[in-house]
């Protein structure tokens, strides 16, 4: 659905697939203690309390997805960002709350990993599912 700001609303598991295959950059616009809580695995982490449109990370030649917990923060930013000339943007719909429901992927914190890189089994490990705790 196309917003009457000219925001496109995505749904968490088309904007999983675009993610997975490389094809879409995920922004969390949350703050750092909702990061640390849950977050969804690749994603970029850009606090709306620290928003400037210049400083927004892009990736060229992929879509800009810009989440938040339930959707209004990141339609916000989202909206400002196509009214600022950004071109298209999209606003997970329902947000992160909506990507758990479908049963799509989050992390807690990273453990020091960096979550575009690092395989599952190094998050379990780092969680102490494998009976050993990080330090």
């Amino acid at each position: 659905m196309i917003l009457d700001t000219g925001v496109i609303e995505i749904d968490p598991v088309v904007a999983f697939a675009w993610h997975r295959g490389g094809e879409a950059i995920l922004v969390d616009v949350r703050e750092d203690d909702e990061w640390a809580e849950a977050h969804i695995p690749g994603a970029v982490l850009s606090p709306m309390s620290e928003f400037e449109a210049a400083g927004f990370p892009r990736k060229a030649g992929r879509r800009l997805v810009v989440v938040c917990g339930i959707g209004k923060r990141s339609e916000a930013i989202a909206r400002v960002l196509v009214q600022r000339g950004e071109g298209v943007v999209y606003n997970l719909s329902g947000g992160l709350k909506a990507w758990q429901a479908a049963g799509l992927p989050v992390v807690p914190d990273d453990f020091g990993l960096d979550p575009v890189d690092a395989l599952p089994d190094d998050f379990l490990y780092r969680m102490g599912a494998w009976g050993v705790t990080y330090a």
